[in-house]
């Protein structure tokens, strides 16, 4: 089994997991001083590449290590609002750029909100006897084939706009949600989802709910607990449900979920303060919720 190093930086966690290549491996964190000093100048450049991007956030980039393959990188746009056109441009820029040693791909965000793109070793995709494929792709390469892709996207579009800074709420994202079991989605129409969005303002939460904080919903649930938080909490112990909750409801539950937050066990506290944060959200932006069940 390959090991992957993953190197955490800025508001990134990456998985392998990403575009469904590499789920199966075990993860060991690392970190290099070589790493740290060439992350900020990766960094700068990939603000600068999209900084016309109007109303957008441009995640920091986040490096890995893929042992036998070398090293991959990832990163993700974020904008405030629907739009397919950006999608596209974005989506031809990084299908256009060929690479020396990693394959670029994109994958858009829930209704079209933004876009997750990714480069890996070529062997990761396919057997070659080329060098450039066979051969471990050493930071060195990783730093050139980002530089090359950063004029290449400069060069292809003009951008017009200025970023934004990330919301409250988008700093806590992990963006490739390696250990959620539960994606949380916002929509309009939580009881008529079915995968696609119902409204222009549905939108993903980029972090979500994971083993070890459903298992602690477990110790929250009492059958003593005022409706509806009972049939909340009940309903996410239920591993594999989807749990929809109307935006009607979003306002009432966040209160009643902050009252168990308040509680001195951390076990219970700190899933209860996710769930509220969700619901909060939720109740703000006048949507409901659904969480659906990763497998």
């Amino acid at each position: 089994m390959k090991k992957v190093t993953k190197i955490v930086l800025g508001l990134l966690l990456v998985s392998t997991a990403f575009m469904g290549l590499a789920g199966e491996n075990s993860l060991k964190p690392s970190m290099q001083n070589d790493h740290l000093l060439m992350w900020p100048e990766l960094e700068q450049n990939l603000q600068e590449t999209f900084a016309g991007i109007r109303s957008a956030t441009v995640y920091p980039i986040a490096i890995e290590h893929i042992e036998g393959f070398g090293y991959a990188l990832h990163f993700y746009i974020g904008w405030t609002s629907p739009s397919p056109e950006l999608v596209s441009k974005l989506t031809d820029i990084v299908q256009s750029f060929e690479g020396a040693f990693l394959q670029w791909t994109s994958k858009p965000d829930f209704n079209n909100r933004g876009i997750y793109i990714s480069a890996l070793p070529f062997g990761k995709f396919r057997q070659s006897t080329r060098e450039s494929v066979t051969k471990e792709v050493s930071i060195n390469n990783l730093r050139s084939e980002f530089l090359g892709f950063s004029q290449f996207a400069k060069s292809a579009t003009q951008f017009g706009g200025t970023l934004t800074e990330p919301s409250a709420i988008d700093r806590m994202a992990d963006f490739f949600q390696s250990d959620s079991i539960y994606e949380v989605i916002l929509v309009s129409d939580a009881e008529g989802f079915q995968g696609n969005p119902t409204s222009p303002h549905d939108r993903c939460l980029h972090f979500g709910i994971s083993e070890d904080e459903w298992a602690s919903l477990e110790q929250i649930y009492d059958t003593k607990l005022p409706e509806p938080i009972a049939s909340f909490i009940l309903a996410i112990t239920k591993r594999y449900a989807v749990v929809r909750v109307a935006k009607n409801h979003t306002q009432l539950l966040n209160s009643q979920m902050k009252q168990i937050a308040q509680s001195r066990d951390p076990a219970v506290r700190l899933p209860a303060e996710k769930l509220a944060l969700i619901l909060d959200e939720a109740s703000r932006s006048g949507l409901g919720a659904v969480l659906l069940p990763r497998d």
